[in-house]
């Protein structure tokens, strides 16, 4: 008990760290990009992040959840079955996504932006995936660090496109996008993915036994969303 309190203490101590740090971050940050931008553009860029925290569980049939919850379980001799099953679950539901996104874009105007919504949510979810299998690994460590380096590269880019380039509310967009690909790229160099994955690892019954997990949070991550952020999208129609 001993050992396990210490283990406890240690990782709580290092999550602790690192959401303070993030939390800090964007705390300072945010009266500057209120400043920066005007009032409908922070306005849309607000409700840009809603839809798309709306869009990640659908996007990717939580396989997030279920890599995380199925790792903590599992021994290292299970980690190859559970990564490789996960990736074949969040690629038909990011595949089927990147279809019909492809789609709406013929029916909008500033394409630009929609394209750069397409990819935010697609890095996000890379992003999301990464931080819950390296969570489900156990690297605390690496998980603490990686958010801190999302937030300042987030913030520095955020900071070059708006001020320097006078981007606007696509500046804030790329910025975002640039965290999310850095924090991606530096989370796959530490734990290094591909030597969880296998095809040969891909089984139709263990698909079927992590999606009875993942498929019942989708109704719940929507019905938090409408709890907690739906009133944006009300307060966006009326005005």
């Amino acid at each position: 008990m001993d050992k396990r309190g210490k283990s406890l203490f240690n990782n709580t101590l290092i999550l602790s760290f690192g959401t303070f740090c993030t939390k800090g971050i964007m705390f300072f940050m945010t009266p500057l990009f209120t400043r920066w931008l005007s009032q409908s553009e922070y306005g849309v860029f607000d409700l840009i992040l809603t839809y798309i925290g709306l869009l990640i569980p659908l996007v990717t049939l939580e396989a997030s959840e279920a890599v995380y919850r199925f790792l903590l379980d599992a021994k290292e001799v299970e980690y190859k079955k559970i990564v490789s099953n996960s990736v074949f679950i969040a690629a038909i539901g990011i595949i089927i996504s990147i279809i019909i996104s492809i789609i709406a874009i013929f029916f909008v105007n500033d394409k630009i932006i929609a394209i750069l919504i397409i990819f935010l949510t697609l890095f996000e979810c890379l992003n999301n995936y990464l931080n819950m299998t390296i969570r489900g690994l156990k690297k605390l460590n690496i998980y603490a660090l990686s958010n801190i380096l999302f937030c300042i590269s987030m913030v520095t880019a955020t900071t070059i496109y708006i001020k320097g380039f006078n981007l606007g509310l696509r500046g804030i967009l790329f910025g975002y996008l640039t965290g999310y690909i850095f924090n991606s790229t530096f989370n796959i160099i530490f734990i290094k993915p591909w030597k969880y994955r296998s095809f040969n690892a891909v089984e139709r019954t263990y698909i079927i036994k992590m999606l009875k997990y993942a498929l019942p949070l989708i109704p719940m991550s929507v019905s938090w969303w409408i709890m907690n952020v739906s009133d944006r999208t009300i307060v966006s129609i009326f005005l």
